[in-house]
Parts: structure tokens; sequence; C-alpha cells
């Protein structure tokens, strides 16, 4: 989980925008047509402007956005080798901040999703799973704490995957997300219909 959620979305960040195709840091065409096609243009839109603003609030306004000019640069001060190096430098930052605008905007997308009903059909399939687990203990049924143990990480791996999904170049398709979801679901009622409590 930890692999997934934190330290391998780090590790797409930095070597993800290392070589010089636009294809791994931008947001495909194919993806901005589906996210139309799931949440209308109205909707997909407002998406985008909050992506906007965030990315705007977080890092322009607060400096963190900076790429090195050429202009501030005096040519006596560097050799041909820092130029070259410069110019690379400023090429893998512009990747690299494309990168993490992707990532909001994929966020903020998943975010949307969820409010959309999401949320609540993974909430009502845990509340169904605790009372199946409610009714076998009334009934003196057994847990296996083992399948327990196994599905739950297996949701918090399905949940890492997604995370880091946000980082990868693959445009994602709606039914892949809604497969998605009902798969986390039908794990989380499991688990919690297997939890021993």
């Amino acid at each position: 989980m930890k692999f997934w959620v934190i330290v391998f979305p780090i590790i797409l960040a930095i070597f993800l925008p290392l070589p010089n195709n636009p294809y791994l840091t931008k947001i495909p065409a194919v993806e901005m047509l589906n996210y139309k096609l799931i949440f209308g243009e109205e909707r997909s839109n407002a998406i985008e402007d909050r992506t906007d603003r965030m990315f705007y609030q977080f890092f322009i306004q607060s400096g963190a956005y900076k790429l090195p000019s050429k202009d501030n640069r005096e040519s006596g001060e560097f050799n041909q080798a820092a130029n070259l190096m410069g110019g690379w430098l400023h090429g893998y930052m512009t990747r690299f901040w494309a990168l993490v605008y992707r990532a909001m905007f994929r966020f903020n997308f998943l975010f949307s999703w969820c409010l959309s009903g999401a949320f609540i059909f993974v909430l009502a399939a845990i509340y169904d799973g605790q009372q199946v687990r409610n009714a076998r203990k009334f009934l003196l049924s057994t847990a296996n704490p083992v399948i327990f143990h196994f599905l739950t990480h297996a949701s918090l791996l399905f949940l890492g995957l997604i995370f880091s999904w946000c980082f990868l170049p693959i445009a994602l398709s709606p039914l892949v997300l809604l497969v998605s979801t009902i798969a986390i679901a039908l794990l989380a009622w499991k688990a919690n219909a297997s939890y021993l409590g």
C-alpha cells in the first residue's frame, strides 16, 4: 500500500519527465473525450477550471513553479556544456510540471467520480457486508481471518493502483473506471462480511 500510494508515484514523477516525449506527460485527447462522455461538456470544463485554479494557487502563486530562463544568463558566465545542461533542465522541468498538472487533473476527475455516486455505492457495500457479519454472529457462524486479511490488502492495493494511475501515461476508459468501482465495492463487502470482531 505504501509503495503504490507514496513511493511509486514519486518514482513516476521523477523518471517520466526524463525522456523528451510529450506523450508521457500530457493528457491524451481520448482521455479528455472520455471525461466529456462521463460528465458532459459543462462539468468537464468545470473540472478543468478547478484544476487550473488549484495549480495556480499551490504552485504558481506560492513560487514553487519556476523554470530556468536562458534570458537570465550572461553568455560569458556559462560555457557550452552548462548551456546544454540548462536547456535539458528547462525541458525536464517543463515536462515535470506538465505531469504534476495531469495528476492534479485526474485527482479532480476521480473526486468528481466519487461525488457522482461511487463513494455512496462503496459505502452501501460496506454497510451490507456489516449486516451479513452481524447475521453470521447471530447464527454463531465463524469467519475466516485469513480471508479478511487478504481482501483488506487487496482493496488497499487496488486503491493504490488507482492512485498511481494518476501519474501514468495511460488514458482510462469509462468501462475500466466502472469495473474498478464495482471491484472495490465487492472487495470491501466481502472483507467486512469476513471481519472477526
